[in-house]
Formats: C-alpha cells, sequence, structure tokens
C-alpha cells in the first residue's frame, strides 16, 4: 500500500489519485463519479447532525445530556441562514441537504459556502448560521454549539464512508486493508443499530 500526504482536496481529485495509481487506496465521503478499473466499498453511512449556535431560538430550554441529542424538524430551519460546504468538496452531501429541504417545502437560504467541515462549526459558533455535519463531528465546539438530530429530512441525510482502490490491485497489503476497513465499518454498523 502506497501512502502519501498528498494535498488532495476533494473526492474528485482522490479518484484520479486511485485511477492513475499513484495512490492504493482513497477514502472519502461519496464518490463523484465511478470510472473504469475503480472498485467502490461503501463500509458505513454516517447519521448527519444539524449544528446550531447556543441558544438558539430552536433549541429546547434544557438540552438533553449526552448521548442524547435534541432533535429539530427540518421544517423548522426554513428560515435559517445555512453554511455549507462547498458542492465541488461535498457534492452527494450538498444535494440530498438541498433535495430534503426542497422536499420540506423550502429552499435553504446559503449564507457560506466554505472549503473544509471544520469551517462551518466554528462560524455557526460565531452565531453566522446554522450548518449539518457528519455525527462524527460532533465532540468540536461544544461550549458554544449543540449537535441536534434533524427529523423529516427525506431523503435520510447521511455522510457515507466510502473505500475506493484499483479493481486490480491484487496486493495482500491492499487487500488486507480493504478487509479490515469491512470489519470495522460491520462492527461500527453494528454497534450503532
Amino acid at each position: 500500500v502506497q501512502t502519501c500526504a498528498l494535498p488532495i482536496c476533494n473526492a474528485g481529485e482522490l479518484t484520479e489519485e486511485v485511477q492513475s495509481r499513484r495512490v492504493s487506496i482513497g477514502i472519502l465521503r461519496a464518490p463523484v463519479a465511478h470510472p473504469q478499473g475503480i472498485t467502490l466499498h461503501r463500509l458505513l453511512n454516517e447519521e448527519m447532525l444539524l449544528v446550531l449556535p447556543v441558544g438558539h431560538r430552536l433549541l429546547p430550554v434544557t438540552i438533553p445530556v449526552e448521548p442524547e441529542l435534541p432533535s429539530v424538524s427540518l421544517k423548522a430551519l426554513a428560515d435559517e441562514s445555512f453554511i455549507l460546504v462547498r458542492r465541488r468538496g461535498a457534492p452527494g452531501m450538498y444535494s440530498k441537504l438541498i433535495e430534503a429541504c426542497e422536499s420540506a417545502g423550502f429552499t435553504p437560504k446559503i449564507a457560506f459556502e466554505i472549503e473544509r467541515m471544520l469551517t462551518n462549526i466554528n462560524l455557526v459558533a460565531a452565531g453566522a448560521g446554522v450548518s449539518v455535519v457528519p455525527a462524527s463531528m460532533r465532540g468540536f465546539h461544544r461550549d458554544s454549539v449543540v449537535y441536534c438530530r434533524i427529523q423529516g429530512a427525506r431523503p435520510r441525510l447521511v455522510a457515507p464512508i466510502t473505500l475506493l482502490c484499483g479493481t486490480d490491485d491484487l496486493e495482500p497489503t491492499t487487500q488486507n486493508f480493504i478487509a479490515l476497513a469491512k470489519e470495522l465499518g460491520r462492527k461500527h454498523r453494528k454497534e450503532s443499530s
């Protein structure tokens, strides 16, 4: 397995690196393409959570204690300003959120489109709007934001974790890594259900 520290910014670039065999394995959220010679392995779907600043009008007076999270209806966000990762950086998650909002009866007002998901949380903490992030990010800025489950989203909002590799890559280290990643994905799904 080749390892390197490429300045890869998005799923498309990482897919190209794997397709050209400059990288053996890539792990990304949602693939933007499925070129010939690439095998995709969906490891798991991570729940997306709403991020609100502390004291936001949609939050309950008493916030549930972890691991319980408050819930907010997607429809209740119709008047909110959204902070999203740019469409080219997270095309699947971006389009699913837009689709879910439109299914709930509104087009989201997008205040900012940013490059990195952690920036969303920083801007929410600063009071610039609301955002949606994968559940694994819920440890950031816990003193200034509240993470909430999203009720009524159709389609369901998830952040996939996908492994991609060359279809013809039979290197034992690559195959062992894939088997381990799949097993960890199964274990996580089992523990989460």
